[in-house]
């Protein structure tokens, strides 16, 4: 008899598009390899192999990282936004505001605000 492993977490499947590849994958090397391509026929010629290769693989790592990394169901771009976020667009120092609602009946009913009897 034929046994299929299913995963509890249907979260976690990913549909595989061409090659095991999903599409965002398939789309970033496709991107990587329009930027890198060029870049290794230009200095090819003038420095040589080497050094052009060198450089075509350092042009393919951002679009290999963005492709490529995952961390809990976030990807490469969310976790910078995320860091960014964070880091730089949020306050370092929260100022504490007190939501007592109690506070503002006391402040109504002061000493000066009473009848007197």
């Amino acid at each position: 008899m034929a046994y299929v492993k299913i995963p509890k977490d249907l979260t976690k499947v990913k549909n595989r598009f061409m090659f095991g590849l999903t599409r965002r994958q398939i789309v970033f090397f496709l991107c990587g390899a329009a930027v890198a391509l060029p870049l290794f026929f230009i200095i090819k010629e003038s420095a040589g192999v080497m050094p052009a290769s060198l450089t075509m693989i350092l042009a393919l790592l951002p679009f290999f990282l963005f492709a490529m990394y995952e961390r809990n169901g976030m990807y490469l771009e969310n976790i910078i936004y995320a860091v960014i976020r964070q880091e730089r667009l949020r306050p370092k120092k929260r100022k504490y505001v007190p939501s007592c609602i109690y506070g503002k009946e006391k402040r109504k009913h002061d000493g000066k605000n009473r009848e007197k009897i």
